[in-house]
């Protein structure tokens, strides 16, 4: 499997990554996906807490922030497809998207800590679930700005 975006797209302008190559790398945006899809404005300890609506409902608009932004990042890659070759949409989209999670993953991971550790110190009146749902729609822009980056360098390698 290759890791970084501009091999993976030469490789796929090249005609090397068919079939089964192609499938594997479906994998893991699927897993990224089932994993930070978690509708979290329901999620909530069970044990010695008071339900806040107002923090569920924070929640819920950002997810659905989150799943207006994924519609607009799929129109966007599809009109840039569209310009290249209109062919193929899918196969790309899944292929390119593994290196990019990688990188949305890293960087999830970093910008969390980062957050948690700056509302402790300067908003410990806020709840960190509310940080973290704010997260859902900039990792989902940031993938789809990143895949739209990706399908448009595949276009100057398959010139």
């Amino acid at each position: 499997m290759i890791f970084t975006s501009r091999k993976l797209e030469r490789a796929l302008a090249q005609g090397k990554i068919t079939g089964w190559g192609a499938a594997r790398y479906y994998f893991v945006p699927m897993i990224f996906t089932a994993v930070i899809s978690m509708p979290c404005w329901l999620i909530r300890p069970r044990h010695n807490v008071q339900l806040n609506l107002g923090i569920m409902f924070i929640q819920l608009l950002l997810q659905v922030l989150a799943g207006i932004i994924v519609y607009r990042g799929v129109k966007k890659c599809f009109n840039t497809n569209q310009q290249i070759d209109s062919s193929d949409f899918i196969s790309r989209m899944v292929i390119l998207a593994f290196p990019v999670l990688i990188k949305v993953i890293w960087f999830s991971f970093i910008v969390s800590i980062i957050l948690v550790y700056f509302m402790i110190i300067f908003l410990p009146q806020v709840p960190v679930q509310v940080i973290v749902a704010a997260l859902s729609p900039i990792l989902t822009f940031t993938t789809f700005f990143l895949l739209n980056e990706s399908l448009q360098r595949f276009a100057l390698e398959k010139r």
